[in-house]
């Protein structure tokens, strides 16, 4: 894996997400660039998940300690979990239900609608 220093903090090479790129182009070849987006996509598919996760432990947490799920992803001023965590990594905010009518109640509901309309909960998939 390639890390680029930007001046700032380093930042992925495309070229590491790709299988064929070659190790001497820093480029990624046109035809490369399907997989290329893929592979980004699915990248931020798996962080979506474990930030569900996150979340979820978090106000589990909460609920633990205040015998109660908050009212937002923010309790008064502060997040209940880091502030990097409430956004999905294609920008938009995480929501939760704490009803949880997709785990039967027996936790709060968090997910996030992808870009292409798919969401991304906690819930068990249906079969």
């Amino acid at each position: 894996m390639r890390l680029i220093s930007l001046g700032g903090p380093a930042v992925l090479s495309l070229c590491a997400l790709t299988t064929g790129c070659g190790q001497a182009s820093p480029t990624t070849a046109p035809q490369e660039l399907p997989e290329v987006l893929k592979k980004l996509d699915e990248a931020k598919r798996a962080q979506a998940q474990v930030d569900v996760r996150a979340l979820t432990q978090a106000l589990q947490a909460f609920n633990l300690h205040h015998s109660r799920y908050p009212e937002s992803l923010v309790d008064g001023t502060k997040p209940i979990i880091e502030a990097d965590k409430l956004i999905a990594p294609w920008k938009a905010r995480y929501q939760f239900d704490p009803a949880g009518p997709k785990n039967k109640g027996e936790r709060p509901d968090v997910w996030t609608t992808a870009p292409d309309g798919s969401v991304i909960g906690n819930w068990p998939e249906k079969k």
